[in-house]
């Protein structure tokens, strides 16, 4: 960091890509084999350089032109990294065909569950018990490398790909867009409390991925936030959120069929088709927002669409009208939710 305090951006971008690269190769070979709370740890220490890379990147775009592609390509590698890992770890032993290793896993799920509960005892409770949290916490982890190291035999394929923005626009219609919102701190000689968000957007076409920047992060999250979430709770009529979260996103990619949007920080919490615009509609009106966990999710599904020969699925699945508590007691009635229907299922494609 200290070539980007002497303004040297050229050797400071050289080494910190040296960096992130170090990184990417580390996140591939070695952390599905880490426990949670390793995978944990270890992001926690690689996260900054990448907020680094972030405040270099958006800070010089104009002099490193190339640097959108490979910011873009870095959010598609770490974005819900620690989520996403558990996730799939989860299907492949679930969806193996040893049994041995959906008992460890069961083993494993039983005792994670016991510990979270021993956490919440006091001193006396586990003496009385006899129970050693430190020695149960190394055993749980013991059971997470070992679960993690085997389940890699089913993550044959293309999983193993790095995926880039170019795979991803591969996988979006010409009327669609896709929009990977990225959050760092902005670094200034050390890390400032300016907060900075940047929607990275590709169209279904060649080019290189596009800025939209919003740069009052802090006041986004705070006050901002605030008056988002007291206008639903006071049921008073929202007059600023879209000018803040919305609409300089919107102006800047246009009008498109469909976004599909991997929210980062505050968005994670926002409902943006319930916000609403100054003409009297609601986001909802004019874009078709579908939220994903992380853009490359797109191009795995159209990858495993064509692996089993088929399309993405166009059915829906429509859930209404719940009954509770339908084996427990009589005595203990709820009323049915106001506005639920029957449940119903649909096919698009027959429509």
């Amino acid at each position: 960091m200290y070539k980007r305090q002497k303004k040297d951006f050229k050797a400071a971008k050289k080494n910190i890509e040296q960096a992130l690269n170090n990184y990417e190769n580390f996140i591939k070979q070695y952390f599905p084999a880490l426990s949670e709370r390793e995978k944990a740890k270890y992001w926690n220490t690689i996260k900054v350089d990448f907020e680094f890379y972030n405040t270099l990147a958006f800070g010089q775009l104009e002099d490193f032109r190339d640097l959108s592609g490979k910011v873009y390509n870095y959010q598609l590698m770490t974005k819900a990294l620690l989520l996403s890992s558990s996730i799939k770890i989860k299907e492949r032993i679930l969806n193996s065909k040893d049994e041995n290793l959906k008992a460890s896993y069961a083993l494993w799920i039983q005792k994670k569950e016991f510990l979270t509960n021993v956490l919440s005892m006091s001193t006396q409770q586990l003496a009385e018990n006899g129970i050693d949290p430190g020695a149960l916490n190394t055993e749980v982890e013991k059971l997470e490398r070992e679960l993690s190291e085997k389940s890699e035999i089913f993550g044959q394929g293309f999983e193993n790909k790095r995926v880039t923005y170019e795979n991803v626009q591969s996988a979006i219609e010409k009327t669609d867009v896709a929009i990977e919102m990225v959050r760092y701190r902005y670094f200034n000689h050390t890390f400032t409390d300016s907060i900075i968000y940047v929607a990275l957007y590709v169209k279904g076409e060649r080019g290189r991925p596009k800025v939209i920047e919003l740069p009052q992060g802090h006041q986004m999250e705070g006050r901002y936030f605030k008056y988002y979430r007291n206008c639903i709770t006071r049921r008073i009529l929202d007059e600023h959120s879209y000018q803040v979260f919305w609409e300089p996103i919107q102006k800047g990619i246009g009008q498109y069929t469909t976004i599909f949007l991997s929210p980062d920080g505050v968005y994670n919490q926002l409902n943006l088709e319930s916000i609403p615009t100054p003409d009297g509609k609601y986001v909802i009106d004019n874009s078709n927002i579908v939220m994903v966990s992380n853009t490359k999710d797109l191009y795995f599904r159209k990858v495993k669409a064509k692996v089993a020969g088929s399309a993405p699925s166009n059915s829906a699945s429509m859930f209404g009208n719940p009954t509770f508590y339908l084996t427990a007691s009589a005595n203990r009635q709820w009323s049915d939710l106001p506005g639920t229907c029957l449940l119903y299922t649909s096919d698009a494609a027959d429509e």
